[in-house]
């Protein structure tokens, strides 16, 4: 199963503009997720369909405020960018790549500068194979 990666401009708009483009999936999202004492019990989660930036170079997944919704967060931790270092809140979250396997229970992290509502780090993309093969125009995710 495989879920392609689009590129999209500053307007989030579609371009096939692997250099310029953003590389990003739709990903369901339920921030303040809590699992059920009885991990046998069914639910219905709570999802928000957003598109996120596919990053590579994040740890973590992480969110702006919008998504959290005014969640409690779990804790503030220490975090480092390019902008330097600093503490950031970190949220209890169930996290899904649209049309790819079950949703992970991980957390997230807050970014207020991320380029988009959500950015999709290693922890969630290292549960996939990832292919950008731009000889063959070929940019997906897929289940291994």
């Amino acid at each position: 199963m495989r879920v392609p990666i689009t590129f999209v401009d500053v307007n989030d708009n579609p371009t096939n503009d692997y250099i310029e483009g953003r590389p990003s999936v739709l990903v369901n999202i339920e921030v303040g997720f809590q699992p059920l004492p009885n991990p046998s019990q069914s639910f219905t989660p709570n999802f928000v369909k957003v598109r996120a930036f596919v990053d590579t170079g994040s740890n973590v997944t992480i969110i702006r405020r919008e998504l959290s919704k005014n969640k409690k967060a779990l804790a503030k931790v220490p975090s480092r960018n390019m902008q330097g270092a600093g503490v950031t809140d970190f949220y209890s979250a169930l996290v899904q790549v649209d049309g790819l396997d079950k949703p992970y229970h991980i957390e997230v992290g807050f970014g207020p500068q991320i380029p988009m509502k959500m950015l999709l780090g290693r922890d969630m993309l290292s549960k996939y194979k990832m292919v950008i093969d731009t000889p063959r125009q070929e940019f997906y995710l897929e289940r291994t």
